[in-house]
């Protein structure tokens, strides 16, 4: 399910992103990005200790997730995340114009570091959720876009706010078997970014085999007059 994002057209996700660079977006050089933080608020105080990176290589997805074991590993963190991020031109999250990429840079700043992803083409998908689904939803965040656009139904997942918590509660006591849940919480969160990416273009391009709600494709309808797209 993960390869029907291959399906998804450049311009779609340009219109869906409101980004005419993204146009140009080439789902092979593009990482699927989620971060774990100290805080939900940033700052200078906040510290990244995971971050999870996705990708296509060949017939694979893989993914990456690079851990802080404690404070001292963050320019080690950072420097072999910029390894992998050289590579890639384009980068998808959910609200990570405003929270992750932000952040991410602040970290490498405080580090004496460059980020090596500069000005990347940047889908965050938080926006576009917002446009095709705020008039439905009870929310626009990821974790209830999963549970009613995609169906995701995460068993065990550990909510989003505990988790500064639970690393504290890791880097007192180096007992590592909670962190294993954060883990697999961010995994969840890269597959959903892809799937995500998918189910938006389909929904956009073909709304009416594509949703049984009449408020979706009222919403694309607005979202195609912002547009001037009347054909």
């Amino acid at each position: 399910e993960l390869f029907q994002i291959f399906q998804s057209s450049a311009k779609t996700i340009s219109s869906l992103a409101r980004d005419d660079r993204l146009k140009e977006i080439d789902i092979n050089k593009t990482v699927f990005l989620d971060t774990e933080t100290t805080g939900l608020a940033g700052g200078a105080g906040t510290y990244i200790f995971l971050v999870g990176v996705g990708y296509f290589e060949g017939d694979q997805f893989c993914v990456r997730q690079y851990f802080m074991r404690d404070y001292n590993e963050e320019r080690a963190l950072l420097s072999a995340l910029n390894d992998l991020l050289a590579n890639f031109k384009a980068v998808v999250t959910y609200n990570g114009k405003t929270f992750d990429l932000p952040l991410m840079e602040s970290r490498y700043i405080m580090s004496g570091m460059k980020m090596s992803l500069k000005d990347p083409y940047h889908f965050d998908l938080l926006y576009p959720a917002r446009r095709l689904w705020k008039r439905r939803l009870e929310s626009c965040s990821l974790s209830t876009v999963e549970r009613e656009i995609l169906k995701v139904s995460r068993d065990d997942d550990v909510p989003g706010y505990l988790i500064p918590e639970i690393y504290f509660r890791y880097l007192r006591t180096k007992d590592a078997r909670a962190i294993k849940q954060v883990f697999e919480h961010n995994l969840q969160d890269i597959l959903s970014l892809v799937a995500l990416v998918s189910r938006m273009c389909f929904l956009v391009e073909d709304p009416l085999n594509n949703t049984e709600y009449g408020m979706d494709i009222f919403s694309i309808g607005k979202m195609f007059d912002e547009e001037k797209r009347y054909e």
